[in-house]
């Protein structure tokens, strides 16, 4: 196990942000080239008892301790900096504190093969318009070549004027999320998470307008490209917070998943509001 010279690659534990996803991407591509690998040999090289215990890791049922992560990482053959990533994304994938998972986050970031880059706090101007980000992942598809402000204005939706295009392009020049090439203004790195750093102020407004531009879509956008779902559910607090987990891994996924992607031809906007409406009346 953890032998890199395998006919089918394995996968790079730097381009993951959920250390689950990374556990089941290796497992497939190592049992592709050694069709005997199983559950039950990974649980003896590992040390736990119940060969479905990795199952149940896969799915988000149980944890693994920090013990039994470096235990992963020897059989696994993570080494050096790989390995510290690796124990660092299970801690972070597990803290349900904002606070000590956000400065976990900003330690991966500190990669630089790491798919995330955490703004600093000092950015907060970049949640003053949805359109920043949107002008930023429009520099990850194609490089902006000046005077050409309106053009890419005309692209957004709803539209921005040149103006407001070029204020954008400042302001990520200026953060250093952009930089000028031969080609014209491209994007730095790929992901960009917010984390829990940014002044509560900036982040209320910025959810805000995302949130108003997506009820503006279900009338603007045609449902061929858009997909809008809803659910009420009744909970306990302790499956409240599983289900806030599997959120949270949500957009982890979705990140690593716009990171691979070589081809982009849109740029998309994910929101995931998950808010009470009723509380069961203490005295009853």
């Amino acid at each position: 196990m953890g032998d890199r010279g395998d006919s089918v690659a394995l996968p790079k534990v730097f381009e993951y942000l959920d250390y689950r996803a990374y556990l089941k991407d290796w497992y497939q591509a190592f049992k592709a080239s050694h069709p005997r690998f199983s559950y039950r040999a990974l649980a003896l090289k590992v040390g736990y008892r119940s060969h479905g215990f990795f199952s149940q890791v896969l799915e988000n049922k149980s944890n693994i301790s920090v013990e039994m992560a470096m235990k992963f990482a020897d059989a696994i053959g993570l080494r050096k900096r790989e390995r510290e990533y690796f124990l660092l994304l299970v801690r972070q994938n597990q803290e349900s504190l904002a606070g000590p998972r956000s400065k976990l986050y900003a330690r991966l970031a500190q990669f630089k093969e790491s798919p995330a880059k955490l703004l600093r706090q000092d950015q907060d101007a970049f949640l003053g318009s949805w359109k920043h980000a949107a002008v930023r992942e429009l520099l990850g598809i194609h490089a902006f070549q000046s005077g050409s402000e309106a053009a890419w204005g005309a692209k957004l939706t709803p539209p921005a004027d040149a103006e407001e295009i070029r204020r954008s392009l400042d302001l990520l020049l200026e953060l250093g999320l952009a930089h000028r090439s031969p080609g014209g203004i491209v994007r730095n790195d790929a992901c960009v998470e917010t984390g829990t750093r940014y002044s509560e102020e900036a982040t209320r407004g910025y959810m805000r307008q995302v949130h108003d531009l997506g009820g503006e879509a279900l009338d603007r956008v045609p449902r061929a490209e858009r997909h809008h779902a809803w659910a009420t559910v009744s909970v306990s607090q302790a499956t409240f917070e599983i289900m806030r987990e599997e959120l949270r891994m949500l957009v982890s996924r979705f990140l690593v998943l716009a990171e691979q992607d070589d081809t982009p031809d849109r740029v998309l906007q994910l929101n995931l509001e998950f808010f009470p409406l009723a509380f069961r009346d203490p005295r009853s």
